[in-house]
């Protein structure tokens, strides 16, 4: 917080998220998996990517992406932990609720490409 440009407010803010955040937890990219898939839903994407290679602008975050395998995912979060940055390690994950047996419904998307109903 040292940048002279970071106004009162977000100096605040800052000091507020880092030392009177009320619970903060760990957690790996297979446990957060494990959450999707045992409540209903299809991974879709993580940011940061659990494949290697840089996040582009035309990432399809809301296509199906491979989840990798439990050692990949392993080598992700290393990758995370040594980088350490600003993020802290933190990660997000995209995921679609997933139809339930026997009742996929298809509509047409404007695109014309049939798409599963939400």
């Amino acid at each position: 917080m040292r940048n002279r440009k970071y106004n009162q407010a977000r100096k605040r803010a800052w000091f507020l998220d880092q030392y009177k955040h009320p619970h903060e937890s760990k957690h790996s990219y297979s446990e957060v998996l494990e959450w999707l898939e045992a409540d209903g839903f299809e991974f879709l994407f993580s940011v940061p990517k659990i494949e290697p290679g840089p996040f582009t602008a035309d990432e399809k975050i809301f296509a199906p992406h491979d989840k990798g395998t439990r050692a990949s995912r392993f080598v992700a979060e290393i990758g995370l932990a040594l980088r350490r940055g600003d993020s802290g390690g933190l990660f997000m994950m995209v995921g679609r609720k997933m139809a339930a047996k026997g009742t996929e419904v298809m509509h047409a998307a404007a695109s014309g490409q049939p798409q599963p109903a939400r």
